[in-house]
């Protein structure tokens, strides 16, 4: 009896003893969690970085070497985009595609044209807003119609890219009784008016068949009227008063707010649901399949990074970058949910 004993003794120590060894040997070959705090991209200073298509590279304007770069993550290289655009833009829209960018620059009449800039143009009077077209391919520059409402130095959405790239869609402000939505060719050719639009549009969220959704803005109050616009019969119905923030989901989706609660707004049907936060405005970024919102917000005074899940309208994790700085801009989700940001005018990336 005693042997017996003896024996099973032996046998649990020993099966605890392997046991344990099979939790080590596992946890020493796991693999390493990815880091949670934010690591540097580059040390090149960048103005609105954009994730490629797929996911392997950044485009932006690099403020050091004043032109367009395309910025290898896999090996860290860099390719120059573009030749002499030493004019700092005020903001880039990038083609869906990445093939081609709209420039908008604040016209420095003296600078510009002293120094023979490529963006010089005499037409043009002091301090105002231009667009130009830029293909990368071809490294063209196209002056855009000059009347483009496209006011200074505030960004709003105008003009939009069509999905597929091959043309832009924007609001024409001849004077207060002349304004149109127009199509053209990116380069601003071949351009066709749609319609007569109302003259106090601010910026256009989507157009969908002679339907169109836009913002009205007020400078006072800094926040938003979001209207549904008939282009036949020239009809239009508000549809959100008083939001602080749109953001473009997809074309029938977007996220606004009534000043207590964000929510996910349906364009077409005017249903909305609900979110747990309120999401600030130029500070949110989408997954590739829509399904996924990061946005930054504020707490207890350091910016953090909110995930998440749109189709169960939680919050799934709250990221702290770990970074001495805030004010995060420009958030770009990959594919493998990877989160690029500036951070001043520094790139980062945190795994979400």
């Amino acid at each position: 009896m005693e042997s017996n004993k003896t024996n099973y003794w032996v046998i649990g120590i020993a099966a605890y003893i392997i046991l344990f060894l099979v939790v080590a040997i596992i946890s020493f070959v796991k693999p390493n969690p990815l880091p949670t705090k934010a690591l540097a991209v580059n040390n090149f200073r960048s103005l609105a970085p954009t994730v490629s298509v797929n996911g392997e590279e950044i485009y932006y304007y690099d403020l050091g070497a004043a032109n367009l770069y395309k910025f290898l993550l896999k090996n860290g290289g860099r390719i120059p985009l573009s030749d002499n655009m030493s004019e700092t833009p005020l903001d880039l829209i990038w083609s869906p595609d990445k093939t081609q960018v709209i420039i908008k620059v604040l016209y420095d009449k003296k600078k510009f044209e002293e120094n023979n800039s490529v963006l010089a143009n005499s037409d043009f009077v002091d301090q105002a807003t231009m667009l130009w077209h830029y293909n990368l391919a071809t490294k063209k520059y196209t002056m855009l119609n000059k009347y483009i409402f496209n006011p200074a130095p505030e960004a709003p959405l105008n003009p939009i890219w069509t999905a597929d790239s091959s043309k832009i869609i924007y609001y024409l402000y001849l004077n207060p009784s002349e304004t149109t939505l127009n199509i053209a060719n990116p380069n601003g050719t071949e351009s066709q008016s749609l319609g007569k639009v109302p003259n106090d549009i601010y910026s256009i969220i989507s157009l969908e068949d002679k339907i169109i959704y836009y913002a009205t803005y007020s400078i006072d109050t800094n926040l938003y009227d979001i209207y549904k616009y008939n282009l036949e019969n020239q009809s239009k119905d508000l549809l959100i008063k008083d939001s602080s923030a749109i953001i473009n989901l997809e074309e029938s989706r977007i996220i606004a707010d009534n000043g207590k609660e964000s929510f996910v707004y349906d364009l077409t049907s005017k249903k909305k649901k609900s979110l747990p936060i309120l999401i600030p405005d130029k500070k949110t970024t989408l997954s590739q399949d829509k399904n996924t919102l990061v946005t930054a917000l504020y707490e207890k005074n350091i910016e953090k990074f909110y995930v998440l899940d749109l189709d169960k309208r939680k919050i799934i994790k709250i990221l702290d970058p770990g970074l001495n700085n805030s004010n995060y801009l420009n958030l770009n989700l990959d594919s493998n949910d990877i989160l690029y940001f500036l951070s001043g005018d520094k790139l980062f990336k945190i795994q979400t």
